[in-house]
């Protein structure tokens, strides 16, 4: 049951299904949540990966057994272009794994991080004199120039955050080992 919430399980029992059918749900639910955690992993540690790069420093990240993912900052400033490259990165990493399109990504699990880059390459287009299209596309075409590169130490850490469901900074770093 660690898979699904007490509050789901409940409504479930009381709503007259047999236990057989509960059951049953519960575990098509874990079977559906192992390929999204998978998924996570990717797009966090391409994240990690891209922060690495740019940043020289390492970021904590996890990933929960719902598909759900976090990396945390560094608290570190940095380029404005920068953090474009880095929101692009996790799901460009996602996508490149699970091998469809970045659009789709962008459309549904990278939404968030989708938005968080058009709204700075919006900010820096306006000061740049540039327009936030152009600043998207560079920004694209330098993450997924890094990730190509750097793909064994994304695979290394999806790999280890899968096993361990987090990583420190620390261990994001040994990790990676990128120079």
């Amino acid at each position: 049951m660690g898979n699904i919430c007490h509050g789901s399980y409940m409504r479930l029992s009381q709503s007259g299904w047999p236990r057989a059918h509960l059951a049953e749900e519960v575990e098509a639910y874990a079977v559906k949540q192992k390929p999204l955690r998978r998924w996570a992993a990717f797009h966090e540690a391409g994240h990690a990966v891209m922060r690495i790069v740019r940043q020289g420093a390492a970021t904590a990240i996890d990933v929960s057994d719902d598909g759900s993912g976090y990396s945390r900052g560094t608290g570190t400033s940095i380029r404005v272009t920068d953090k474009i490259e880095i929101a692009l990165a996790g799901p460009l990493a996602e996508a490149r794994a699970r091998k469809i399109s970045a659009a789709a990504i962008f459309m549904t699990g990278g939404r968030q991080d989708m938005e968080n880059a058009s709204e700075l390459a919006a900010r820096w287009a306006i000061s740049v004199g540039s327009d936030q299209g152009a600043v998207l596309r560079e920004a694209e075409a330098t993450a997924r120039r890094f990730l190509r590169y750097y793909w064994s130490a994304v695979e290394r850490l999806a790999g280890a955050v899968l096993e361990s469901g987090s990583l420190s900074h620390l261990e994001v770093a040994a990790i990676a080992s990128i120079e």
